[in-house]
């Protein structure tokens, strides 16, 4: 499977969380709440036999402007392990059966989500980055 094709279908998974916004340019225009999802280091071979390519994705979701204080509560839910705003429960959760990740088997594991206040351009976000590993067919 393809990087984009990776992205993208990520990308799917985080649109089920109501009202985030989601791109996979790196350079999108931020609206809050909303999630970028960039591909960072490939390993390629990660198993014996050409198995399987591991590629580490960073999540970034911009929950809030550094200056509204109630981002500073929503993170929270973003950054939960389960619940409606939960990004590890959508990355890692099938969107069905037409899943291109589910379908191509995909494996999707969250590693870890941090806090920070991130700026871009001349405005600053509260932001959660949250970095997973995805495991893909090295032959296909």
């Amino acid at each position: 499977m393809l990087i984009p094709d990776v992205l993208d279908g990520l990308k799917a998974r985080l649109e089920t969380i109501t009202g985030l916004t989601v791109s996979t340019d790196p350079g999108a225009t931020i609206v809050v709440p909303m999630a970028v999802v960039t591909d960072a280091d490939v390993t390629f071979n990660a198993t014996m036999g050409r198995g399987s390519d591991d590629i580490e994705v960073i999540a970034t979701v911009f929950v809030s402007r550094a200056d509204q204080a109630e981002g500073a509560f929503e993170v929270r839910e973003y950054k939960s392990g389960h619940g409606d705003r939960s990004v590890r429960a959508a990355l890692e959760t099938s969107t069905g059966a037409t899943d291109p990740l589910t379908v191509a088997g995909v494996m999707v594991r969250v590693d870890s989500a941090s806090t920070e206040v991130a700026a871009r351009g001349d405005t600053s976000f509260i932001v959660v980055n949250v970095s997973l590993l995805v495991t893909v067919d090295g032959r296909a």
